[in-house]
């Protein structure tokens, strides 16, 4: 009887442990940016206190369009466009505050063109330009 209830209570554990490892899988993937999420959906992640924390949309397994994370207090980190699973087009980062610290382009994945980096006070502060992932 005590080896049955040892192995009743082995097999729950490992298949408790099982499922999380693949919601946690299915979440590092998304994380990371590895895209191997079959469907298409929308995806939210929050924090804790129910915030969003990341919004955006999976297309055939990869992120697309515009993309949105947040700080925990609900104010804008950044937003950035996906194009087939990599950065393709503007992209923004903001302050806890709400203030804009960098803003540029990138061209399937690159950084391209023109980057603007801001004082706290947003003032334009300094320019920096990409050609294909190459700063000039």
């Amino acid at each position: 009887m005590k080896y049955i209830k040892s192995f009743t209570i082995m097999v729950v554990f490992f298949s408790c442990s099982s499922q999380m490892d693949n919601n946690l899988t299915e979440k590092q993937l998304i994380d990371s940016s590895k895209t191997e999420i079959s469907q298409d959906k929308s995806y939210i992640e929050k924090f804790s206190n129910g915030k969003i924390k990341v919004s955006g949309e999976i297309v055939k397994g990869k992120r697309e369009g515009k993309w949105f994370s947040y700080f925990e207090n609900g104010t804008k980190q950044s937003e950035h466009n996906y194009l087939n699973g990599k950065l393709h087009g503007n992209m923004a980062v903001f302050s806890l505050d709400g203030k804009l610290l960098y803003q540029g382009f990138y061209l399937h994945g690159k950084q391209h063109g023109k980057w603007i980096y801001y004082e706290k006070s947003s003032k334009e502060n300094k320019e920096v330009w990409y050609e294909n992932g190459v700063k000039k």
